[in-house]
């Protein structure tokens, strides 16, 4: 159960992402990871290195999911994030601002705020900064 107040003047939008595991849940392997977890936006490190920046907001073990990462990237130029490249986990990338390309499985694709991309597992995928403006999004990635 959830339950959200906007505290301020303006509009709010936020994201619930479910999921469902095609394994049981295994509570032991969450509480081992250090089980529930509030975060404060403030209190991440935020490292940049050649005009790219990301703030990590967790990479552990879940209940529902043997890894599950969740982080910001920010893109100050246009170009790409890092080389095309796969990997097991699938990764859902929302956007926060900006424009971005990204290119799944050879299709390529184009996205702005609040749009998202889905990387299924194993697919060949990259994502880069389509214009000249800074950009940012949430990368979440599971297995």
């Amino acid at each position: 159960m959830q339950a959200f107040e906007n505290t301020g003047d303006g509009p709010v939008t936020y994201y619930v992402l479910m999921f469902r595991s095609r394994q049981r849940m295994d509570m032991e392997r969450s509480g081992k990871a250090g089980g529930e977890l509030l975060l404060n936006y403030d209190s991440l490190g935020y490292k940049e290195t050649n005009n790219k920046g990301t703030r990590k907001f967790f990479d552990r073990p879940t209940a529902m999911c043997e890894n599950y990462e969740m982080h910001i990237t920010y893109l100050k130029a246009k170009g790409p994030s890092h080389a095309p490249h796969q990997h097991v986990d699938t990764e859902i990338i929302l956007m926060i601002d900006g424009e971005t390309e990204m290119t799944i499985d050879g299709k390529t694709y184009r996205a702005g705020p609040g749009d998202l991309y889905i990387a299924e597992s194993g697919k060949l995928h990259g994502i880069s900064n389509a214009t000249d403006k800074p950009c940012s999004y949430f990368a979440f990635k599971w297995r």
